[in-house]
């Protein structure tokens, strides 16, 4: 008797059931990899063997993996050939770089390896245990970024480094500033000895303006609590990168809207939201200079050392740090050149009466203060902070050689600068020839006669997003005066 190939009306059902039941769950918002379909690039750390793999294939997702132990790595990389969007470093990633970590290896093809003890995680899977250690230098997810490793923006960062979690997000702090999703597993208990607890992460992460979006449970303590997968969202004003594959009628929407008001009104609604309507949304990096006090330090200790006429910004963005330059009687003039967050900006500094926004290019608009505004004080001392400086369009030579020769007095802090024998600092690299080092500028350094000073707090004391930071002047001029500054230190 031949079998009739074609399925049975009941099996045909129970097919059609399935379906029917996985698009319920994602109009509902249930299925828990919906939000990979608002992720083009994700980061995933503590990669095992990429089990993930055939998942993050099917959204068509870039994919960078970290695992730190060289022969699971291997086998993740031969697992992950077939996948050309998806690449593998072997890292471990904690907050600080530089430093010999000890990782002790589990018996359960290393799933369960820690930089920590076992806890409480012995209870739940009495059968794991460790049967070996290895010491590996730490690297920290914003150093790896700084280094442009990663092909794109980051808009998911999957974490499973069994306890680690939260040093490896205080490592990720500038990252974070960009990331639209987190997803970690985590105790509500102390799984492992000192390990992070779903408290813990829930609480850092809303310094960032993350919020808990789902929190599912895949296993139980007898005793203490559960295991859960949690995933969180970010909620900040200003991102207006296009992700794929976004929810077709919330695109077609902010599409309308953007046709339908002026980009001075869509800045405006953006500082009620986010500064009037949710006001404990405003992330920690948000700070002023990137919240590093160490780095706000120095700039009051420059402001206080050479008393300057006027402070000059470029790249405004949301305005934090000038309000924090602003907080004397100093004239403040800021230049930000996306109409959103210049609009955005002048809403929020309108209190400050010493306080000038000013639209467009910043090379354009230094030279348009110099001759006009700062015309009067060329002769004297200005501090200028730049920090304008983003993907394609990297103006900073010609903003150093606009602002020392107009002003030979002034002083210039540049933001996201690499600080060489400090890799604990984050700095911007958009590929050849276009990272802030020392070398970019050399030829600006040398036909201005500039001194370099870097800061001379180490990155493991420093807080917030941890970027690194130049402070440049003319030879002979303030150069006793930054010198004696314990805060910086001069490159011979």
């Amino acid at each position: 008797m031949v079998e009739d190939p074609r399925p049975s009306p009941n099996r045909a059902t129970r097919g059609t059931l399935r379906k029917f039941g996985r698009a319920v769950r994602r109009w509902l918002k249930l299925d828990p990899d919906r939000f990979l379909e608002s992720c083009s690039c994700i980061v995933h750390v503590g990669a095992n063997t990429g089990q993930e793999r055939d998942l993050y294939s099917r959204f068509g997702l870039t994919v960078v993996w970290v695992e730190p132990i060289p022969e699971i790595y291997e086998q993740l990389v031969y697992n992950i050939q077939s996948y050309p969007k998806q690449t593998a470093i072997r890292a471990l990633l904690t907050d600080h770089a530089g430093e010999t970590v000890k990782l002790n290896i589990s018996n359960n093809s290393g799933e369960s390896s820690s930089i920590f003890d076992l806890g409480q995680y012995k209870d739940i899977w009495p059968e794991v245990g460790y049967v070996n250690q290895l010491q590996l230098e730490s690297e920290t997810l914003d150093g790896l970024v700084g280094r442009g490793i990663f092909p794109a923006a980051i808009d998911a960062i999957i974490l499973d480094t069994q306890g680690s979690e939260l040093l490896v997000l205080k490592g990720a702090q500038a990252t974070l500033r960009q990331a639209l999703y987190v997803k970690v597993e985590a105790a509500d208990f102390e799984s492992y000895r000192g390990g992070a607890t779903v408290d813990t992460i829930t609480e850092f992460l809303e310094r960032f303006s993350f919020k808990l979006e789902r929190k599912g449970k895949f296993a139980s303590h007898p005793c203490s609590g559960a295991y859960y997968d949690l995933l969180f969202k970010r909620f900040c004003a200003g991102r207006l990168r296009t992700i794929k594959r976004s929810n077709p009628v919330r695109s077609t929407f902010k599409s309308f809207a953007r046709r339908l008001f002026s980009e001075r009104t869509l800045g405006m609604i953006d500082y009620y939201r986010f500064y009037y309507r949710f006001p404990r949304r405003n992330p920690d990096w948000e700070g002023p200079f990137n919240g590093q006090a160490q780095r706000a330090k120095i700039f009051k200790a420059i402001v206080g050392q050479v008393r300057p006429a006027a402070i000059l910004e470029t790249g405004t963005y949301a305005g934090t740090t000038t309000e924090f330059m602003a907080e004397g009687s100093i004239p403040v003039y800021t230049i930000e050149n996306s109409p959103r967050f210049y609009h955005f900006a002048r809403a929020r500094l309108q209190p400050k009466r010493n306080v000038t926004v000013r639209l467009g290019d910043s090379r354009t608009e230094l030279r348009a203060l110099f001759e006009g505004p700062l015309r009067s004080v060329k002769h004297k001392v200005v501090f200028v902070y730049l920090d304008a400086h983003w993907k394609d369009d990297l103006p900073l030579a010609e903003e150093l050689d606009i602002v020392f020769q107009n002003c030979p007095a002034a002083v210039v802090m540049i933001d996201d600068f690499q600080v060489p024998d400090d890799p604990g600092y984050a700095y911007d690299d958009y590929g050849p020839g276009k990272a802030l080092t020392l070398s970019y500028i050399a030829p600006t350094i040398a036909s201005l006669g500039l001194r370099v000073f870097y800061p001379s707090t180490r990155s493991s004391e420093e807080g917030g997003a941890r970027r690194g930071c130049v402070v440049l002047v003319k030879n002979g001029v303030h150069s006793q005066q930054l010198g004696s500054c314990p805060l910086l230190r001069a490159v011979e």
